[in-house]
């Protein structure tokens, strides 16, 4: 899902996938082995569980930007919007929006919509859509 890329769109269905696939490859391997280190270190100390968690999210967050920033094109937003997310009660009520908000219909000033499911399909299936893929044939 070309994280690095700020440029075009992102549909609500492709972030929320490329957002779970973040935790599952990067959290949660994370939590496992920095628990362990962390205990080490820190002997369970509450400044130690802060850290660890504060460079989780340093980590999650460097890792989707480039999905932030193309969700908020989706919703014709500039992606520097996502400087609202730093403070404190009007990041959680942005973070919401930005998850839950429908896409604008049509193209908008960041370009044309992207298709349903279109992104992750490549990915799972190359340049195949699933229909395409059982069938044998390729989409333009």
């Amino acid at each position: 899902m070309h994280m690095r890329n700020f440029k075009g769109r992102l549909n609500r269905l492709d972030y929320i996938i490329g957002i779970l696939g973040l935790i599952f490859v990067v959290g949660i391997p994370y939590i496992l082995v920095v628990d362990r280190i962390r205990s080490f270190l820190f002997e369970d100390s509450v400044i130690g569980v802060l850290v660890s968690f504060a460079f989780l999210a340093l980590i999650m967050t460097t890792l989707s930007l480039g999905m932030i920033f193309r969700r908020l094109h989706d919703l014709n937003k500039s992606g520097w919007y996502f400087l609202l997310t730093l403070i404190p009660v009007v990041g959680i009520l942005i973070a919401i929006y930005i998850h839950l908000a429908k896409g604008t219909a049509g193209p908008n000033r960041f370009g044309a919509p992207v298709e349903y499911r279109t992104e992750i399909f490549k990915i799972l299936f190359g340049s195949r859509t699933p229909d395409s893929a059982l069938r044998g044939t390729t989409m333009e």
